[in-house]
Formats: structure tokens, C-alpha cells, sequence
């Protein structure tokens, strides 16, 4: 087997181990459903968040609070710092951390490092206690364009009514829009609806919006056809003097996540399959950085036996149509030439990049001379390794 498969099947196995764990670590994460006040059948919720740190650095924390049905371009929040392994608990938090008694709508952390978020949203009633766990949902696995998804486990009848919740990701202005069809359990839609969704705008509806009144069992499709989102559910017991919730989420793939956002890391391999490694970074579905070692071994050989780093912060990043296409730009080598780097790159179905790094040196000089000149083109395989 050759370096270049072994390289590809390190990838996926990789891929793998990073989705296999429940909680996902990111630094752009949603609780998507968040509320404080009086409910229905004499219930009073509230809402506990943990945050978790587990990397080897502080975390500088910015919680905020986005209420429903509205944008919100400018909403409060609160600055934390998290320190390595270190959990911060923050009871009753809507209350405690933004003074709000009554409120509806998500929450949203966004931190510098990478770390851990769950919740409980809970009805106090009687000095008991129910509620249910939600997920901290990072940005990355958020619903692109063409995305879809489903939650399962959907009831609305005399037993039991179900909410289901959206939220924009993307924080653009752009606006998000996404396609809902409630299936039975044949499959067939029984109800339907399109919701669009301004900046970090969070929403609320029972499934009967979507033009059905009763049903035993369904399932929620999820399309998104612009923008990010995350759609979650909740099924609860109107039988129960509690109020007992349920959360529905929704599923994504056993392997990568469904988003390009996050870390790659890269293999440029020449004509005699010699490769050297390096990373590329996603965030909104763009390139932001990439920096690896570029090795020109096999042109003409032996007059340009050199390796130049190719290490690029692009600003404006470059979009997947860009890329698929080819994008150019030039790196100074100090007290030496330049090279112009063309580079193509296109996603698989897997979040593996595919593509190749074509280059062009000018200005060199001396021993170096004879980097002048195109050089041959080298192939990039690369696999997603961090969320």
C-alpha cells in the first residue's frame, strides 16, 4: 500500500473518533431553545448551563442572549473566562447572568479555544424539579445550503404536543430559509412549511403549524436552502402535572459532520508520490488559512532541489466556488524570489478535500535561479480532522 492511501485511511479513521463522542467541542455554540417564566399548566422554567474547558488554555467566554422572533445584531451578553479542565456553572442563567425575569429564546457561547457546553432547561414547581438536556450545538455541524437532516419521534394528540425550534448560525444579515415536511411513518408529508430567519434569530412554533392537527408518530425533514441553521424538538407530556419534556435532535452523519467548517490537514504529493503534510482551515464554509510544506523535488531535476513553506491568511477568505476553480495568490520568500500558487480544491461527500497546487516562481536568483519558471503541479488529498 502506498503513503498516499495510508495517509487517506488515517484520515477517516480519524474522522471517525472525533464524531463518535455525544457533547462536541467548538468555539461557536447554540442551546437553541432557552426560556425563563411562567408555561403551560401552572409550570415556571428556568434554564442551568455548564461550560466546560477542555483544552490547555483559557478560554475567554462570551455568552449570549438571543431572543425569539426578532434579529438580533446586537444582543446582550456576558464575558467569562474558563481555565484548563475547569467547569463554570451557571444557575438559572437567563435570570442570574442577564437579569432578564421573563424571556424566551437560545443562547449562543463563543470563545477563543474550544470548549464544552450542555444545558438544562427545567420546570420548578412545588420545590420539584423536571426538565430535559440540551445539547450545545456548535456552529460546524450547523445546516448549510442543500443540507438536510431529520428528527424522529414526533407525536401531537391528547397525550402529547411537540415544539420544534430553528435558529440562524450564520450571524451574516443574509437570512436564513429552511424547508420543514412532516412525514408519517410511511414517509408520506402530511404537513409542510417554509420559515425564513434573520441574524442569530431563534424560533418557536407547535407542529401544528406546519397545517396538521393531530397525529401518533412523525418525522420532521429538515432542509435548509440558504444560510446556516440548527432545528432541534421537544415532545412533551400534557398528561403529566409536570409537564415532562422530551428532547428530539436531530441526526448527523456517524462519520465528519456535515458542515466544511474546521481543521484539515493536507498531503501535496509529486510525481514519485514524495508528500509533504500541512493544514487548511474552514470557517462559514470558506478557507481562512492554509500552511503547509511545498516540496518542487521533481523539477528539472536537480536545479531547484528546494522546500518553501506556503503559509497564507486570506482576507477575504475564499469560497468553495472560488476554489473549485482555482485560486491564486503570491508568497515573498525574503532574500529570495516569490512563487505564485494556484490551488483547486473540491469537498467529496466524506469532507475530504481533493485538488491540486500549481506554481510559478519569479525572481529568484543565484543558486535558486533555477526555481524561475512553472513548476509541475502537485496533488492535494486532504481529510477533515477537527470539528
Amino acid at each position: 500500500m502506498s503513503g498516499r492511501y495510508s495517509f487517506s485511511l488515517f484520515v477517516i479513521a480519524l474522522l471517525c473518533a472525533v464524531s463518535a463522542s455525544a457533547l462536541n467541542s467548538g468555539t461557536d455554540i447554540f442551546v437553541p431553545a432557552a426560556a425563563r417564566g411562567a408555561g403551560q399548566r401552572g409550570s415556571f422554567w428556568m434554564l442551568d448551563a455548564y461550560i466546560f474547558n477542555p483544552g490547555p488554555e483559557s478560554a475567554s467566554v462570551i455568552v449570549y442572549w438571543l431572543p425569539r422572533w426578532g434579529e438580533n445584531t446586537n444582543p446582550v451578553n456576558a464575558p467569562f473566562i474558563v481555565e484548563p479542565g475547569e467547569t463554570l456553572v451557571l444557575e438559572d442563567m437567563i435570570f442570574n447572568t442577564f437579569g432578564l425575569e421573563a424571556a424566551q429564546g437560545a443562547v449562543r457561547f463563543a470563545s477563543n479555544n474550544r470548549i464544552v457546553v450542555s444545558a438544562r432547561s427545567y420546570n420548578l414547581k412545588d420545590g420539584v424539579t423536571f426538565g430535559q438536556g440540551w445539547e450545545g450545538i456548535p456552529q460546524s455541524v450547523a445546516l448549510g445550503p442543500g443540507d438536510e437532516t431529520d428528527i424522529v419521534g414526533l407525536v401531537q394528540n391528547s397525550r402529547f404536543r411537540t415544539n420544534f425550534m430553528l435558529i440562524d448560525t450564520e450571524g451574516t444579515g443574509n437570512g436564513t430559509i429552511v424547508e420543514l415536511s412532516l412525514r408519517d411513518t410511511d414517509g408520506v408529508e402530511i404537513g409542510s412549511g417554509t420559515y425564513e430567519l434573520g441574524h442569530y434569530e431563534p424560533q418557536l412554533y407547535l407542529i401544528t403549524h406546519l397545517g396538521v392537527q393531530s397525529f401518533e408518530n412523525a418525522t420532521l425533514h429538515v432542509e435548509v436552502t440558504q444560510g446556516t441553521a440548527i432545528a432541534v424538538a421537544a415532545k412533551v407530556d400534557n398528561a403529566a402535572t409536570s409537564g415532562d419534556p422530551t428532547t428530539l435532535e436531530a441526526w448527523i452523519p456517524a462519520g465528519p459532520a456535515s458542515s466544511p467548517d474546521g481543521v484539515y490537514q493536507l498531503a501535496l504529493y509529486d510525481s514519485t508520490d514524495y508528500a509533504t503534510g500541512g493544514r487548511a482551515e474552514f470557517e462559514n464554509r470558506e478557507l481562512t488559512e492554509i500552511n503547509a510544506t511545498y516540496s518542487n523535488f521533481d523539477k528539472d531535476a536537480g536545479a531547484c532541489a528546494y522546500v518553501y513553506r506556503m503559509a497564507v491568511t486570506f482576507s477575504p477568505s475564499l469560497s468553495l466556488e472560488q476554489l473549485a476553480t482555482g485560486a491564486s495568490f503570491t508568497v515573498d520568500y525574503p532574500s529570495s524570489g516569490e512563487i505564485l500558487y494556484t490551488v483547486t480544491m473540491t469537498l467529496n461527500d466524506n469532507l475530504g478535500l481533493e485538488g491540486t497546487v500549481a506554481a510559478v516562481g519569479s525572481d529568484f536568483t543565484g543558486d535558486e535561479a533555477g526555481c524561475n519558471g512553472t513548476f509541475p503541479d502537485l496533488d492535494l488529498l486532504g481529510g477533515k480532522s477537527t470539528n
